[in-house]
């Protein structure tokens, strides 16, 4: 085994990979790669979690209680809890392999494609297959990150985890499907009205319409209506005085923007239009709010 991945499997041992991601919980007790000189074995051991093995080099003879298996380069095999096994290199060759184990374990969050993935462990059996996922390059990739450490490798590397543990689940069960209710957005009308307002807000210096909002959306200009309409009462013009309203008093009270300056941010066409529209709204000018509001 080269230096760089003896380097490389160092360093993963030192690192904590307990993460959570799409309704899943992750604990990775060791990830590194492993050799075997020609005729060496591993005697009968079992794990309380998963543990995948991908062969890069050499073959291997894995004994179970119940029968035996030879996999060879491009081949992987998993043997999930509590399962006896025995390894043995053989071949004639040094043996190397890629490791990963873990326990995942489900964070409760409903209806999620890592629900899928948890039930695919739950049920799963030891299993051989081909490399058909191109698991062995993220395993490849990891360790290159690991080895050469740069800003975000760590995060990269919880990433790539996951990515090993999603191949290796449709590896090992190719024909299990994943509704499209658990990964499609919640787009309920109360999200949406939390984008219609957060765009109208992030647009508040431009003369925002209906139909920029609706391009946005996706919707109809109707569609936008009601939905305003059901959570704020106020038609879609008058709402979006009213964030222009609100807004504006932000400005008066924590900003020292002259009334010039606010009227320009808010998108009216002139000053005397701003003060005239602030002054039917809250019953005093604009310069009169902020001095009463100093003098609070």
């Amino acid at each position: 085994m080269d230096s760089a991945l003896i380097l490389a499997s160092q360093r993963l041992a030192e690192y904590d990979f307990n993460m959570t991601f799409d309704g899943i919980n992750v604990n990775v007790l060791w990830f590194r790669a492993m050799s075997l000189k020609s005729g060496n074995i591993i005697s009968r051991h079992r794990h309380s979690s998963f543990e995948f093995h991908v062969v890069k080099d050499g073959a291997c003879r894995v004994i179970l209680d119940d029968g035996e298996c030879t996999v060879q380069k491009g081949q992987m095999y998993i043997t999930p809890p509590s399962v006896f096994h025995e390894q043995q290199s053989c071949g004639g060759t040094d043996y190397l392999e890629y490791c990963i184990n873990f326990d995942i374990k489900q964070d409760g969050t409903p209806d999620t494609e890592g629900q899928t993935v948890y039930s695919v462990y739950k049920n799963m059996p030891f299993t051989m297959a081909d490399n058909s996922k191109n698991i062995e390059e993220l395993f490849e990739l990891a360790f290159k990150k690991a080895a050469e450490p740069r800003l975000g490798s760590y995060s990269d590397i919880k990433h790539l985890i996951f990515m090993i543990i999603n191949a290796t689940a449709e590896t090992a069960s190719p024909k299990s499907e994943v509704s499209h209710n658990s990964v499609q957005k919640n787009d309920s009308n109360a999200l949406r009205f939390k984008k219609i307002e957060r765009y109208i807000i992030d647009n508040l210096s431009a003369c925002v319409k209906v139909s920029d909002i609706a391009k946005i959306m996706f919707l109809s200009e109707k569609q936008i209506g009601r939905i305003i309409k059901y959570y704020t009462g106020k038609s879609t013009k008058e709402y979006i005085l009213s964030l222009k309203h609100e807004k504006a008093k932000e400005y008066l009270k924590y900003s020292d923007l002259s009334i010039s300056a606010i009227s320009e941010k808010l998108g009216f066409s002139s000053v005397q239009y701003f003060v005239s529209f602030f002054l039917k709204r809250e019953g005093c000018t604009p310069l009169i709010f902020r001095k009463n509001m100093l003098i609070k």
